[in-house]
């Protein structure tokens, strides 16, 4: 068997059969190491299995609600696919805002989500679909890509000050966090210009045949993945100002 066929399958039989199959995966270290064509494979696998599976679940439901007299309703399709979404949906959510890292679209919105989507939303909503291959599991793909970065940055990132550290707010330290994050992303995005200048003209039109698979294309969405982040940054500043002064202003009034 292909090398690369044999780990995909690895993955696949490893992991839960269910909807939390493809969260835990994107979740996990060592699928985060992959070749980011290997982990699109994998969770397109694991995304399709899923969906074969819901819907021979929803089938024997719905014959069974056929031969049942006492239940003639048909059972939604979808409902077990939109129910599993939303509790991996505001898991992510939870769990991004308890480290510190903004999610990429409000609860107010309606999940699954929908193709048609709010302009200030869609283009960075776009990037984490594309990011890690998925359509409904949004901030689940972005909750992997925080982990992978916290991970790096606690082998290779730069140790903070002590003496830092004890004057620093906290949302001074999630600014710092965050400016960190973007660092880490850019030089993926540097990755992606490197692949892109030394690709072959003929791989480079197989590529853009692709949709989100050329490098420029890739490029595109992270020039619109930075200027989400820019956003976010210029709101931890405010916040961080905000509470540095009142720290300040509580130092000043103690006796």
């Amino acid at each position: 068997m292909d090398p690369l066929l044999a780990i995909v399958a690895e993955y696949i039989g490893k992991a839960d059969r269910g909807f939390n199959g493809i969260y835990h995966t994107m979740a996990d270290p060592e699928f985060q190491s992959l070749d980011c064509e290997l982990k699109n494979k994998i969770i397109a696998e694991l995304t399709r299995r899923a969906k074969r599976q819901h819907e021979a679940q929803s089938y024997k439901k719905r014959t069974d609600n056929v031969r049942d007299c006492t239940s003639p309703v048909e059972s939604n399709a979808n409902e077990e696919w939109d129910r599993d979404c939303r509790i991996v949906e505001a898991d992510a959510r939870a769990a991004l805002l308890a480290d510190g890292c903004p999610p990429c679209y409000p609860p107010e919105l309606p999940v699954p989500l929908s193709k048609t989507l709010p302009c200030e939303y869609y283009d960075i909503i776009t990037f984490w679909r594309l990011h890690l291959n998925t359509t409904d599991h949004v901030l689940a793909a972005q909750h992997a890509d925080w982990l992978t970065f916290r991970r790096w940055h606690r082998r290779h990132g730069q140790p903070t000050d002590p003496a830092l550290a004890q004057t620093q707010t906290q949302a001074q330290a999630r600014l710092k966090m965050w400016d960190e994050f973007r660092a880490y992303h850019e030089r993926q995005y540097e990755t992606i210009v490197r692949r892109r200048d030394k690709a072959r003209v003929s791989q480079t039109q197989f590529l853009q045949m692709q949709p989100g698979k050329s490098a420029q294309h890739q490029m595109g969405m992270y020039s619109k993945f930075f200027a989400w982040m820019e956003q976010q940054r210029e709101d931890m500043a405010e916040a961080a100002q905000v509470e540095a002064a009142a720290r300040a202003m509580l130092t000043m009034t103690k006796p």
